[in-house]
């Protein structure tokens, strides 16, 4: 995976070689680039977001063109994915995003 400021990290493989797979998976990427390689290693949840998608129009058809999956939800095969648009802002006061999100077992 490349960062978004074109430097290199480990790829997804490598940091999952030691995880339990037995257990549930859950990914936190910065940016949400590469969401192929997340379902090619059955993750089973990849949270991301600041990509500010649709804080500043026309900026938010360059973030389209950027993120496969701007901001919102979407499964594919396995692996859920859920980006937000960011909890702060930049530039002018804009619309902004917070997630809540809770789990229960039983």
């Amino acid at each position: 995976m490349n960062r978004f400021d074109g430097g290199q990290r480990k790829s997804l493989a490598e940091l999952m070689a030691a995880v339990d797979r037995n257990c549930p998976v859950i990914l936190m990427d910065h940016q949400p680039f590469g969401l192929d390689e997340a379902a090619s290693q059955d993750i089973d949840l990849q949270v991301s977001g600041h990509t500010h998608a649709g804080q500043l129009w026309p900026l938010n058809y360059i973030v389209d063109s950027i993120y496969e999956l701007p901001w919102g939800y979407r499964k594919t095969a396995g692996t859920h994915y859920y980006v937000s648009n960011g909890a702060g802002t930049w530039g002018p006061p804009c619309a902004s995003e917070t997630v809540l999100k809770s789990s229960a077992s039983g």
